[in-house]
């Protein structure tokens, strides 16, 4: 006698998140970049008919980079998109902190911030395979912060021991918009 009552809750339920999943106001993109080890996620919400607002994080490991080489972001996400057909067109404009960590200078040579402002712009181009938009794309962008560096070489003037450095890496990515 309890299961005639709970078949049809369960099927409330099922039908509540299909029916949650079949709106084109929430979206969640998904991605790993191609050119360095890393990965971001965005979760978006449709403010306009073609302007989405979220939030997101990304985490990135740059090789090249001597200190502070993993870098976290977590950022707002302003999305501009056109959908012509199954393409899908983006823009990428998120703006947030950088916050860092790995390898850090030896006391001796610098100080570094531990964080710092974060911006970044692109641009991207997704096909849909289902009409709620679902689908890969591909992104092409640049991230940049600035890292504020205080050198502690006393052969220097004062005034060029604290200086800030502006950073910006590109970033070419391959996801899946949920």
């Amino acid at each position: 006698m309890h299961v005639k009552k709970i078949v049809p809750v369960v099927l409330l339920i099922i039908c509540c998140q299909s029916s949650l999943f079949a709106q084109s106001k929430n979206n969640l993109y998904a991605d790993l970049t191609i050119n360095n080890l890393g990965t971001s996620v965005t979760y978006d919400r449709r403010i306009k008919k073609h302007f989405d607002l979220g939030i997101g994080v990304s985490l990135n490991d740059f090789y090249g980079d001597p200190y502070h080489n993993i870098k976290f972001a977590a950022f707002l996400d302003f999305r501009p998109y056109k959908v012509v057909r199954r393409n899908l067109f983006f823009g990428i404009i998120d703006v947030g902190m950088m916050f860092y960590g790995g390898r850090i200078p030896e006391p001796s040579k610098a100080s570094l911030g531990p964080n710092s402002p974060y911006l970044g712009l692109g641009i991207g181009y997704g096909v849909r395979i289902n009409k709620r938009g679902m689908g890969p794309y591909i992104s092409l962008g640049i991230d940049g912060d600035m890292t504020h560096q205080i050198t502690h070489n006393a052969s220097l003037a004062p005034e060029a021991r604290d200086y800030i450095v502006i950073d910006a890496e590109l970033v070419l990515a391959v996801g899946f918009k949920f």
